[in-house]
This record gives structure tokens, C-alpha cells and sequence, in this order.
């Protein structure tokens, strides 16, 4: 069935740019205080501009990391495949200096369906502007993978962001046939972004990536992992253009306070604290 756009909007699966005039009506109304804050991702903020060139280089801000990737730092145009243990081991904060650089351009930067809430207090605290940033939460396997392929092909965003959905993959029940459909779509995915010059960054569990078969199209492909007696994260490059190293890197990542909510107690709590 083919929903128009408002439709989606009311269904709130997609959000709307709202201007600043439109969030203070929305504040005369019985909004709840977690919609509120909410709204410091989402709306308040000048429009981006989807004509604004692309970054022709995307520093990783760590120089080790740099010197070892081909592009001297994160695919401008393709697929960058993060492969993690579990939440919460650095994955997201490895990624701040870039976002800090695309977050200052006038085009969007699109989070697809993320396991979590973002927090907007602990992303400007970081320099990151948030009023150029969109969440999407698509409902199906099929919707994810449209979304991610529409938001590169728009051309009014400088990265996508995006969590496939394990869970979700496994209640297809098709197994292999799942898996060869992830490795297509992760081709559309990996051929518009480099068409478009957008930097896409997937984010996929161990377990998602352990059942592909043929290898990666994606430009470039790394594994994460802790390591829990220094407290640095473990990069390993699977796979890129050209040659890659044999070892694993330790970058150490700064990491000042959580960049997303596990818990709604956790929102609770910040909230609280602002206010004293």
C-alpha cells in the first residue's frame, strides 16, 4: 500500500523540518517532556541547503586510522561497513570528528533506524551542530533498505547513517535467500553512494555479517572490538581499496558521556540534573 507523504509524517515514521515559529505553537500545546526534548534533534534551525557541495575528504580525526585507509580517511562516495560485538564498545564516538565536519556544511545527515535515542545535549557538546540531523524509523526490512537508497539518492545529504535490524531479518525466515538480499541491496546502496557522493556508514552486528556469503561491495569494512584492559577500541580493516594492514589498530576514543539513551531512565535522569 502506498502511503502519501503526510500520511507517513502523521504515522511518525518520518519527521517533518519544522521552523522556530512552529515549535514555539507546538510548546502552547500538552506536548510531553520527552516529545520536547526530542525535538532538539529534529527542528529549530535554519534549513540545510541541498545544493551545497559534498566534502571532497572525510578526516577519521585519528591519524593512525588515516594513514592506514586509502582514502586518507573515511569514503566520501560509498559504503562504510562498521562490524561491532555489542553497543556501547566506542562505535558511535569513533565517528564524532567526522560528524563534527558534516554537521558545519548546509545539508542533511540522516540516522536510519537507530537501537537507541540520541542525545542532543552530549552531540553539541561535542560541536556537533544538531539541527541539520533526521531520524527515520522504518517498520519493515523492505522500507530500510528504500530509505537508505532514497536518502543517498536525494542529494540533500552528506552522510546516512543506518542500523539493519537483525531481528527483523531473521523474522523474514528465508536464510540464505536473506542473505543474498542483504548483499544486494548493500550493492544498490554502495553504487548510488559513490554516483552521489555521499558517505554511508552501516553499522551491522557480528552475526549479521557472519552469514554473507561473496564477500562485501562496500567500499570499505571494519571490524570493532573492545579491549577491555586498556579501554581503547580495536579497529581491524576487512576490507578496502588497495592494500590493508595485517594488524588491528588501539585508537582510543574520548568518550565523555553517552551520545544515546538505553533507557528511558537515563533521559529521566539528564533531564532532572539540567534542571537543578
Amino acid at each position: 500500500m502506498h502511503m502519501s507523504l503526510e500520511q507517513l509524517i502523521d504515522s511518525g515514521r518520518i519527521w517533518r523540518y519544522e521552523s522556530r515559529t512552529s515549535r514555539q505553537n507546538s510548546l502552547q500545546t500538552s506536548e510531553p517532556a520527552l516529545a520536547l526534548y526530542d525535538n532538539e534533534i529534529r527542528q529549530d534551525g535554519p534549513e540545510p541547503a541541498s545544493e551545497a557541495a559534498p566534502p571532497a575528504e572525510l578526516a577519521t580525526g585519528y591519524p593512525l586510522l588515516d594513514r592506514v585507509l586509502t582514502d586518507r580517511g573515511w569514503p566520501c562516495s560509498g559504503v562504510t561497513e562498521l562490524l561491532y560485538t555489542n553497543d556501547g564498545i566506542g562505535e558511535l564516538s569513533l565517528l564524532l570528528p567526522a560528524l563534527r565536519t558534516l554537521s558545519r556544511g548546509q545539508r542533511w545527515i540522516i540516522w536510519i533506524a537507530p537501537p537507541f535515542q540520541l542525545n542532543s545535549i552530549a552531540l553539541a557538546a561535542e560541536d556537533i551542530d544538531v539541527h541539520n540531523h533526521i531520524v527515520l524509523s522504518p517498520e519493515s526490512d523492505r522500507d530500510f533498505w528504500w530509505a537508505c537508497e532514497e536518502a543517498i539518492k536525494s542529494g540533500a545529504c552528506s552522510a546516512v547513517l543506518a542500523w539493519p535490524d537483525l531481528s527483523r531479518e531473521r523474522s523474514n525466515g528465508r536464510g540464505q535467500q536473506s542473505s543474498q538480499k542483504a548483499y544486494a541491496c548493500l550493492r544498490r546502496l554502495q553504487i548510488a553512494a559513490a554516483q552521489h557522493k555521499v558517505a554511508c556508514f552501516l553499522y551491522r552486528q557480528n552475526a549479521q555479517a557472519a552469514v554473507d556469503q561473496g564477500g562485501s561491495p562496500s567500499s570499505l569494512r571494519l571490524q570493532l572490538r573492545p579491549d577491555t584492559a586498556s579501554g581503547a577500541l580495536m579497529v581491524e580493516v576487512l576490507k578496502q581499496r588497495g592494500p590493508r594492514p595485517h594488524e588491528p589498530m588501539s585508537l582510543k576514543i574520548p568518550r565523555p558521556q553517552p551520545f544515546h539513551y538505553s533507557r528511558l531512565s537515563d533521559l529521566k535522569h539528564l533531564l532532572q540534573t539540567a534542571a537543578v
